[in-house]
This record gives C-alpha cells, sequence and structure tokens, in this order.
C-alpha cells in the first residue's frame, strides 16, 4: 500500500526511511500516518500547513485510512466519517513507547539537578505504564521512592514491589519531603493548594499528555521549577520510537490489505 507520512519530527523522519519503497504524495497515498499527537493547536496538523479540518475532509471523501494519534474527544468527533487507528491505544505500543520516555524523564532530572539522585526522594504521582516503568529504573539509582496511586490494587503493588505508596488522601501530607516530582497523570493533580505545599528548590517534571497535571501559571507566580515534557520519545530516541511504531503500522496495513 502506498503510504504519506506527515509531520517533521524525527520519529516520523525515521519512519519515512523504514517505509521508503512505500512512501507517496498524500493524493496517491492509501494510509495517512499523522504526527502524534495530530495537532497541537486544534485546528493545523502538527508540524504542517494543513488544517485538521482539511484532512478530515479530504481523507472521509477519498476513503484515505488514517493512522494518528494523541486524540481527545473533539478530535476523534472531528473523525467520526473517517477510517482511522489510533496507535496510542495500543497497549503494545503503548508499553514499548515508555521506554523512551522513562529514559527521557532520567535524562531531564539529572540534567536539571545539582545533587545525585542517589538517595534523593522522589514521588510518581500515578502509577500505570509509566509510573511502574519509572520506579523500575530509578530504583537502580538508589532512590527513596514514592509512588501515589488511586486504587488499592495498585497500592497493595507498591507496596509488594517495594516502594512506598502514598494514597490521594496522604498526598498532602507528603509533597513536602520530596525533591522530584514526575507526574503521569493527565488531569489536574499538582493544584495551587498542593504546589505550596513542595519545597521551594523542587523540580517538578510532567510528563502528562495535555492537559497536563500541573497548574502551571501558578507554579510560575510561586516560582517553582516545572518542566513539561511531551513527546520524549521523539525527542530521546527517536529511531527506537519509529521501530515500535512500526510494528502497529505493520499490522494496520496487513489488516486493510485483506
Amino acid at each position: 500500500m502506498n503510504i504519506c507520512i506527515l509531520g517533521k519530527d524525527k520519529r516520523n523522519q525515521y519512519l519515512k526511511e523504514l517505509y521508503k519503497e512505500s512512501i507517496t504524495n498524500i493524493l496517491n497515498a492509501d494510509i495517512i500516518i499523522t504526527p502524534i499527537p495530530i495537532t497541537k493547536d486544534g485546528e493545523t496538523v502538527t508540524d504542517e500547513l494543513i488544517t485538521l479540518d482539511n484532512l478530515v475532509e479530504f481523507a472521509s471523501k477519498k476513503n484515505k485510512v488514517v493512522i494518528t494519534g494523541g486524540l481527545n474527544d473533539k478530535i476523534k468527533e472531528k473523525l467520526k466519517d473517517v477510517k482511522y487507528y489510533d496507535l496510542m491505544q495500543s497497549d503494545e505500543i503503548a508499553i514499548y513507547n515508555a521506554i523512551p520516555t522513562v529514559e527521557g524523564a532520567i535524562k531531564i532530572a539529572i540534567e536539571n539537578t545539582n545533587y545525585t539522585l542517589n538517595g534523593s526522594n522522589i514521588c510518581i504521582l500515578g502509577f500505570g505504564r509509566i509510573g511502574k516503568l519509572l520506579a523500575k529504573y530509578l530504583s537502580s539509582f538508589g532512590v527513596n521512592i514514592f509512588c501515589e496511586a488511586r486504587k488499592d490494587t495498585d497500592i497493595a503493588l507498591i507496596k509488594a514491589m517495594g516502594y512506598n505508596s502514598i494514597s490521594l488522601d496522604e498526598l498532602n501530607n507528603n509533597l513536602s519531603n520530596m525533591q522530584i516530582i514526575f507526574n503521569t497523570i493527565p488531569s489536574m493533580i499538582l493544584n495551587e493548594e498542593r504546589l505550596k505545599l513542595t519545597k521551594n528548590d523542587v523540580l517538578i517534571i510532567d510528563l502528562a499528555s495535555r492537559p497536563g497535571g500541573v497548574d502551571f501559571e501558578v507554579a510560575k507566580n510561586l516560582d517553582k521549577k516545572v518542566l513539561w515534557e511531551l513527546g520524549l520519545p521523539s525527542r530521546v530516541a527517536p529511531k527506537s520510537s519509529a521501530l515500535y511504531f512500526k510494528m502497529g503500522i505493520d499490522k494496520i496495513i496487513k489488516e486493510n490489505e485483506r
């Protein structure tokens, strides 16, 4: 099948190399692969001049298959007449994608602190794929790991894995002890009340997709160092990230060749 790959990030450039025998322009493509997220401003396709509305109209009228990701409810509604696949809804891809995210997050933490991770108190908000993997990687640095979770089953798993558990109700009582906080929850968790409880020199690294989990304006006013690190896989390990995506894309291509 003929493929058009949109976007200018390094991951999609590697994808173009991987599919170089099948690459064509958007008019002749059977499958259109968009950047992830598909849009940052809600209007234009990321790193492209084409508007999201024009892409949707073209894909629906010409029966193009769209492979994408980073979709909110509003974008899903726009795509309702398009045959599309959300790569980030694949558990396999999401797990692989967590690897460069975690490696990049640790690299950023090291670069933005003047002390060792070893012996540091580090809190991870959320115990999903990224939270679990981040805790595992950080444990090799000799970090005092504190993991926040809502579900009793996650709290039990955190304890079983040898980490310190924090329920959401206990979070406020623990924030003042943390030197680094990683957030993986894509909804407001570090609000004004909680930001005021953190250390003056705390480092907060938000790994959550839009809208993030930090009140960034309040954090700025409080002079808290907050880094919102979106798109880490395509930034820190674009070649590996492209190979992970290819696994999912190949399955979609095979499905549409039947």
